[in-house]
């Protein structure tokens, strides 16, 4: 799979807006941690806020595969101490 082609085109927005009305995509930076398991986001970033600070932040993760499908998979990133999303 593979991130939504461009977060802002109107069929995204609108795919969006069908998951949660009202919101708005974010763009994130993807870095997975090295040797860590697939499918394991929520206990990854929580010991991962233990160990760096930060937070953890409950979202939706837009997965697109162009002209196939759209999909939104409810996900967990970490906000790190900065206030950035990864």
């Amino acid at each position: 799979m593979h991130r939504a082609s461009n977060l802002f085109d109107q069929y995204v927005l609108d795919f969006c807006a069908g998951v949660v009305p009202s919101s708005k995509p974010i763009p994130v930076i993807c870095s997975p941690l090295p040797n860590a398991p697939d499918q394991e986001c929520f206990p990854l970033v929580e010991q991962h806020v233990r160990e760096h600070g930060g937070s953890a932040e409950v979202c939706w993760a837009i997965w697109e595969l162009p002209g196939v499908f759209i999909e939104a998979e409810f996900h967990a990133v970490w906000r790190n101490p900065e206030g950035d999303l990864i």
